[in-house]
């Protein structure tokens, strides 16, 4: 799904980590990363439980084979 986006990319830069991940590509760069990334509009309301609670098994399954190459890929 993503490949296609990614092909010849010399770094892919997570979302869920985007601090720490930023920062190692500056570093790799020679530059130093001074960043902080503030948190706005940030949803509270489900802090108590994993998105992947609101998948049935059947739906999860589904995900997870539609997805397999991307969530090996990028560590998911």
């Amino acid at each position: 799904m993503f490949a296609e986006h990614t092909h010849g990319m010399d770094e892919i830069v997570r979302y869920e980590s985007i601090e720490n991940d930023l920062n190692e590509v500056f570093n790799r760069a020679g530059i130093a990363w001074k960043g902080n990334l503030p948190k706005i509009n940030r949803t509270d309301e489900r802090t108590e439980r994993d998105y992947r609670s609101f998948y049935s098994q059947p739906a999860a399954l589904a995900v997870a084979f539609a997805n397999s190459y991307d969530l090996k890929t990028y560590g998911y």
